[in-house]
């Protein structure tokens, strides 16, 4: 009887999945409760997309476009 109560550790622990790693130290993870996301070098967790994550690593295009003809515009001369 001894023998069946003493079960691995691992079999009362949630089982969680690495989905997939991702940028500045985040993984994607899900485990019974749903998907959330680990930060292996803070060791922070979050369910929503970390702000790290969110923010685009390149402007748009249209905002490149118009820092462009922002540049062209000042250096044209004065007197034209």
């Amino acid at each position: 009887q001894q023998q069946q109560q003493q079960q691995p550790a691992a079999a009362g622990t949630p089982q969680i999945q690495v989905l997939r790693e991702l940028s500045a130290g985040w993984l994607q993870c899900q485990d019974a409760q749903g998907i959330y996301y680990y930060n292996q070098v803070t060791q922070q967790t979050s369910d929503d997309v970390p702000a790290e994550l969110r923010a685009p690593a390149h402007p748009p295009a249209s905002m490149q476009s118009q820092s462009m003809a922002f540049a062209q515009q000042t250096q044209m001369p004065q007197g034209a």
